[in-house]
């Protein structure tokens, strides 16, 4: 995604930055402040991994680069909302030891 495109939209998930939106499979979904920063962090970086400490920087603050119990909680509770099967996750995708990473966009109208 490039810094001008803030819209991510792949097969029944849509995340807008600018108007923080998430709809998923059509329905809205309401997502914590936290939640918000922390998905938008995987957004930007669409198909990268995104480091554990670089999560936890952005999201919670550099002095918090260690609490990695807090980015596992967080990731469970975007799963928890916005896959399918969140035991069985199709877009954001651990990279065990490392962090996490935001599937490229599917469909025929990836981004808008």
């Amino acid at each position: 995604m490039s810094e001008f495109n803030q819209v991510y939209i792949s097969e029944g998930l849509i995340v807008d930055l600018i108007r923080r939106r998430v709809i998923v499979r059509g329905k809205p979904v309401k997502l914590t402040p936290t939640e918000f920063r922390l998905l938008s962090c995987l957004v930007r970086r669409v198909g990268q991994v995104v480091p554990h400490e670089i999560l936890l920087a952005q999201v919670w603050g550099p002095e918090c680069i260690s609490k990695i119990n807090y980015l596992k909680l967080y990731i469970h509770y975007l799963r928890r909302k916005i896959e399918e099967d969140p035991s069985h996750p199709k877009y954001i995708l651990t990279e065990w030891g490392i962090g996490y990473r935001l599937e490229e966009a599917q469909g025929d109208n990836a981004y808008g």
